[in-house]
């Protein structure tokens, strides 16, 4: 059964905020310089308690994965509690060789790109990050290994769109995932001529729609934007707001969870407001710490309620979902917080 706009039922994590590279759009403000990281038995154990209830997936992104060094331990005891394993990696050590001790854990590999050549060093603020990349994926388009193209649509990379359709062809993809460029992070900091407008992100599902009509049978694109005439129809799927769906497992109510570097237990999105957290890993007693429990379900339906009132009485014609979730997680959250009179009174 599906579980809010997803058909699986996903855990993301997020294991660190260290990478290799200081990408101009990293939501999660990773680099070189950040070394925060969980450590595995914590997460494997977390992740224990999550495929109890009822999820299906786990997504490995960062910071960089392929610079967590727990990553094939914590990936090879998801594998074995009977997750599906995904990995969003910027490709600049997959190599042969890393691929060969990946395999036995991951289902899925993506790797991240954000335009053609010019573009993509911009944006990653490295001359080699594109060659690189593509070395990752001849790699994988080499192998046996079902791979992705997860691909973040700007301004100047929204003509290079048809183009990486070509290639996720030309290569053998599963999968081409259209991001448009989250405002998170060091995002915050990009200049307005990278942003999205409206008629470009309209523009963006349209074109997705096209591309997946198009696509041979063994691709799947994926556009990360909802048309917003269907979000009426769109709040039936979500348990919360839905009274004749019972809510059993957290999966039912919250899908995806993030799990966080610092072990927070996140609805939704990386980065929406931490008064949403619903457990954090590192807790010394975490028993039945992942049941859904009233007051959060309540903070939560709070925000799908006014996140789809306000969405459905914007003008746009698409929205960012989960862009748009973190926005109002922000709004909500500032209401809790007492103003600077009501502390000095």
């Amino acid at each position: 059964m599906r579980s809010g706009f997803l058909p699986a039922r996903v855990v993301q994590v997020h294991p660190t905020r260290a990478c290799n590279l200081a990408c101009a759009h990293c939501y999660s403000d990773s680099s070189p310089n950040k070394y925060d990281a969980l450590g595995a038995a914590p997460l494997i154990d977390a992740l224990a308690g999550l495929r109890a209830e009822g999820y299906e997936i786990v997504s490995f992104s960062g910071g960089e994965p392929l610079v967590y060094r727990e990553l094939d331990r914590v990936a090879c005891a998801a594998r074995e509690q009977g997750y599906r394993a995904h990995l969003i990696t910027n490709g600049l050590l997959l190599s042969e060789t890393r691929l060969q001790s990946l395999r036995a854990s991951f289902d899925l590999v993506g790797v991240s790109l954000d335009g053609q050549e010019s573009t993509h060093n911009a944006v990653r603020l490295r001359a080699d990050a594109f060659a690189k990349a593509m070395r990752a994926l001849r790699v994988l388009s080499e192998s046996d290994m079902r791979f992705g193209i997860v691909f973040a649509v700007t301004a100047k990379s929204f003509g290079d769109v048809p183009w990486v359709f070509e290639l996720a062809s030309e290569l053998g993809a599963a999968l081409l995932h259209l991001r448009p460029l989250a405002p998170e992070g060091r995002a915050r900091s990009m200049s307005n001529d990278w942003a999205l407008g409206e008629e470009d992100c309209t523009r963006l599902y349209v074109l997705g729609e096209l591309l997946a009509a198009h696509s041979p049978d063994t691709l799947r694109v994926q556009v990360d934007l909802v048309p917003v005439s269907h979000l009426s129809e769109a709040r039936t799927q979500f348990a919360l707001l839905n009274a004749t769906m019972r809510i059993e497992t957290l999966s039912d109510a919250v899908n995806p969870l993030v799990i966080d570097e610092r072990g927070c237990c996140l609805p939704f999105s990386y980065g929406i407001d931490p008064g949403l957290e619903l457990a954090n890993i590192l807790a010394t007693e975490t028993t039945g710490a992942y049941r859904p429990r009233p007051e959060s379900m309540l903070r939560i339906t709070k925000l799908l309620e006014r996140a789809f009132d306000e969405a459905e009485q914007d003008s746009a014609s698409c929205i960012d979902w989960f862009a748009h979730l973190t926005r109002m997680s922000r709004d909500q959250g500032r209401e809790r917080m007492p103003n600077a009179a009501a502390l000095t009174a």
